[in-house]
């Protein structure tokens, strides 16, 4: 595994959690919103 390979894979997961947090958020965000 080289540097480069490491860093694509981080800001892959980076990409997904990002995605992750954002779309749980916005459910939250639905269900419970706030004032």
């Amino acid at each position: 595994m080289t540097t480069q390979t490491a860093s694509t894979e981080w800001n892959a997961t980076q990409i997904f959690l990002g995605r992750t947090v954002l779309g749980y958020w916005r459910c939250s965000s639905h269900h419970f919103p706030r004032e």
